[in-house]
């Protein structure tokens, strides 16, 4: 379906909408005769497993306009544009030091740890100060941070300790 109407939207406006559904490949966004879409990369800075963990249907939301196919008059947006970069604040407060996380992975690798800031790393097992630890989802560890990427947005860590759960 192709539109005469050219499209109203141009990349970098920014723009509100109503969001009227949370799918897997993103939200989609009622823009007031126009629909966009916000994919998993451009919601949040942070990971996050379902669209619906950043806004619901119903729910009024913000947006950058990235591109506009004119044929589909589809509006490409971003929602963490308009965030501020965690990982970039975990960066300048957070390198070199010690930091508390849960491990939230585990893989042949090695497992991941999500710290308090919301921000995942990776603890190679060759990197783990007592060998290669057995991990299990939601233990809770103290790390430091040795290595960060900002292009990748990878960030290393290395196992200072283990810390006792509730239950221990």
């Amino acid at each position: 379906m192709t539109s005469s109407r050219p499209p109203r939207w141009n990349p970098g406006e920014v723009c509100q909408g109503k969001v009227i559904d949370a799918a897997d490949f993103g939200l989609v966004i009622d823009l007031g005769g126009d629909i966009g879409v916000v994919t998993p990369a451009n919601l949040s800075w942070l990971s996050v497993d379902h669209p619906s963990e950043v806004a619901e249907n119903g729910q009024l939301v913000t947006a950058v306009v990235l591109s506009t196919d004119p044929y589909t008059r589809q509006v490409s947006l971003s929602m963490k544009t308009l965030t501020r970069d965690p990982l970039a604040e975990f960066a300048r407060s957070k390198f070199d030091s010690e930091v508390n996380g849960t491990v939230s992975k585990v893989t042949p690798i090695g497992a991941f740890a999500k710290t308090e800031e919301g921000v995942i790393g990776l603890i190679e097992n060759s990197r783990a100060s007592n060998g290669c630890p057995e991990f299990q989802v939601g233990d809770p560890v103290t790390v430091r941070v040795i290595h960060m990427n900002m292009t990748s947005r990878r960030v290393k860590m290395t196992l200072v300790e283990r810390r006792a759960t509730a239950s221990e």
